[in-house]
């Protein structure tokens, strides 16, 4: 929906009521809109990189856990996984100063030697070097053959289902590699793994881009584990390696703009990104809350209580009044909640978000003292968002705390009596006949604030 229809809507209302008080609203609610200009500067689809430096609590750890390709595996103990012709594993053992390698292959040796050419000589080369080569291990099972060990990095490069491309099942790979990883590494120890540009979704800016990937955060968290830094991957830091895959008989596939992901499952700073999970709560008045900030800041406050309730106010990420309409069951007005998701300190999974979904939907109208629309409840969160929703909703949460409104439990919320602006939102609501300029228009939105994502179309 545009902005400038949304200010037409305004004038339109204005032209047509002769309550002071409500005039003094809407003209305040039309300054709110002047200041979403402003807003609209900030960078709502950045990437990782540029969104995570936002905030002192979106902490990029980029900058606290500097790496450098090959001295990460000095004097580590490593499992390198699906290798495809063993030269990855040959290159850090002869240029990686390792304490241990252990190089592994899902084909057995006959396969392995019939498929890739060097794969053989590789071999050797690798016990020459004091590595230790296994065959016949499936990855996402390692504690079937390592449940004794813990090694300081588990590595798979370029991770992928055999044939064509299936991203469902690519991200169900990368899931049980990160389960199965993580209990075979020691509390300090590292999953690496390295993506074709595009396939991790760390670099999304749009729902579009975010759907297509792998999802490796959501999957991450899933798994128990956080992503803590990235880089781009450059082959030419590992001596001799070559990348193939079973694709073409062991041939060579293009690895363009890629980069490798470090996870681990105990952090000493932020994760670098995490999956965001919204849901909606919907609670009915009998009229317009005359002050939507301070109405919004009221269920900030009570929804961080409940959160602190369960113990998972680390997970609670923004809270957004985003849309008042007419309810239809009751003819009462549903001002809508948009509350959102994302742990950078503890792995968050969808489940357990939707845990916390249930108690605060259930909790918050009573703490509010209104009544839920009870038929908008109950749905489980969303699917997983990109870093490009959630940084974007901190930004502009940020925006809002700004303005520092003092509140808490006792603080009054008091409702238009429906003489009003909730009369003109229920006259626009009922009446077909708009005028031209604002067919596209089902609600008005001038009086729920004014970034809101549904109606302003910024969830692409």
């Amino acid at each position: 929906m545009k902005l400038l229809s949304i200010y037409s809507i305004i004038l339109l209302i204005l032209s047509n009521i002769k309550s002071f008080n409500t005039m003094k609203l809407l003209i305040k609610s039309l300054r709110i809109l002047q200041s979403f200009n402003k807003r609209q500067s900030l960078t709502l689809y950045s990437s990782s990189s540029s969104s995570s430096s936002s905030s002192s609590s979106i902490s990029n750890s980029n900058n606290n856990n500097k790496w450098d390709s090959i001295k990460i595996y000095d004097n580590k103990s490593v499992l390198v996984v699906g290798d495809g012709d063993m030269s990855f594993s040959l290159s850090i053992c002869k240029y990686g100063n390792c304490k241990e390698v252990i190089a592994t292959t899902w084909d057995d040796s006959k396969r392995l030697f019939n498929s890739f050419v060097n794969a053989r000589n590789n071999v050797d080369s690798i016990l020459q070097n004091n590595g230790i080569v296994h065959y016949e291990i499936d990855a996402t099972k390692l504690s079937d053959y390592y449940n004794n060990n813990k090694f300081d990095i588990v590595v798979w490069n370029f991770p992928h289902v055999p044939g064509k491309a299936n991203i469902k099942r690519n991200r169900i790979l990368l899931y049980n590699f990160f389960k199965s990883a993580k209990n075979v590494i020691n509390d300090d120890g590292m999953i690496i793994t390295s993506l074709v540009g595009g396939q991790s979704g760390t670099a999304a800016t749009s729902t579009d881009d975010w759907n297509k990937s792998f999802k490796l955060v959501q999957n991450a968290a899933e798994a128990g584990v956080y992503l803590v830094n990235n880089k781009p991957f450059n082959s030419s830091d590992y001596i001799g390696y070559q990348h193939k895959g079973h694709r073409g008989h062991g041939g060579s596939f293009l690895i363009d703009n890629a980069e490798i992901f470090c996870l681990q499952k105990k952090l000493k700073n932020p994760a670098l990104q995490a999956p965001l999970y919204i849901h909606e709560v919907h609670v009915l008045a009998n009229g317009i809350a005359l002050d939507v900030n301070i109405f919004q800041a009221k269920a900030r406050y009570l929804v961080k209580k409940l959160c602190n309730e369960i113990d998972k106010n680390h997970a609670l990420w923004t809270v957004n009044l985003v849309d008042i309409y007419v309810c239809p069951r009751t003819s009462k007005i549903s001002h809508v909640f948009q509350i959102s998701y994302c742990s950078l300190t503890k792995p968050l999974s969808r489940q357990e978000a939707d845990d916390i979904r249930e108690y605060v939907e259930t909790k918050l109208p009573k703490e509010l003292s209104l009544e839920p629309r009870i038929e908008k409840h109950g749905h489980s969160v969303s699917q997983s968002y990109g870093w490009y929703i959630a940084s974007a909703l901190h930004q502009l949460q940020s925006v809002d705390n700004e303005s520092n409104h003092h509140v808490d439990e006792s603080t009054i919320i008091k409702f238009d009596k429906d003489d009003g602006i909730s009369k003109a939102l229920r006259d626009i609501e009922s009446n077909n006949e708009v005028d031209d300029s604002l067919k596209e228009l089902n609600f008005i939105q001038a009086t729920a604030r004014s970034l809101w994502w549904k109606r302003a179309g910024y969830y692409h």
